[in-house]
């Protein structure tokens, strides 16, 4: 599959999303900032999300060079995959060079500019033939409140049929 350009930056709506995404998005939203543009990683208690806790993912941020690395990598998505991927990189996964560029630009939008994003699209890892569409959000979270460290992906994964996983 061809992979998309679809997304959204700082989505304004959660409309048609599905609704634990966007229950991970409202929560986001709503955590402390102490007047910083970005929450801080302990902010954020995934037990405040329970249905989103197998289908989370953490990437670490490494700046010099940039990489990103897996810090948690929840069971449904594990699953999902057919492997857990937890201490990789994400630039070792599999996957051709037009599907790395498309990942990695939505992923540096959200770890340079600090910007949640949502897509829902084809997917873009070599375990496609499962899966009609993954939709995704990446939260970026900040340390010091303004430059991202960690991203937090919350991810549905889409049956052939259309129903989800």
């Amino acid at each position: 599959m061809d992979a998309k350009e679809d997304w959204q930056t700082s989505p304004t709506s959660t409309e048609g999303w599905e609704p634990r995404l966007a229950e991970l998005y409202a929560l986001w939203l709503a955590l402390p900032r102490a007047d910083k543009r970005l929450p801080p990683r302990n902010a954020f208690d995934p037990f405040e999300v329970p249905r989103m806790l197998g289908s989370m993912w953490m990437l670490d941020i490494e700046r010099e060079p940039r990489h990103f690395r897996y810090r948690l990598f929840g069971t449904h998505i594990a699953s999902a995959i057919g492997q857990d991927v937890t201490g990789q990189y994400l630039d070792r996964l599999p996957m051709s060079e037009t599907h790395r560029a498309t990942l990695f630009k939505r992923m540096e939008v959200s770890a340079t500019g600090g910007l949640a994003t949502h897509a829902r699209a084809a997917p873009i890892i070599r375990h496609a033939e499962n899966w009609s569409e993954i939709e995704t959000l990446i939260l970026p979270f900040a340390a010091d409140g303004e430059e991202p460290d960690i991203l937090l992906i919350g991810s549905i994964f889409y049956r052939l049929d259309g129903s989800v996983f």
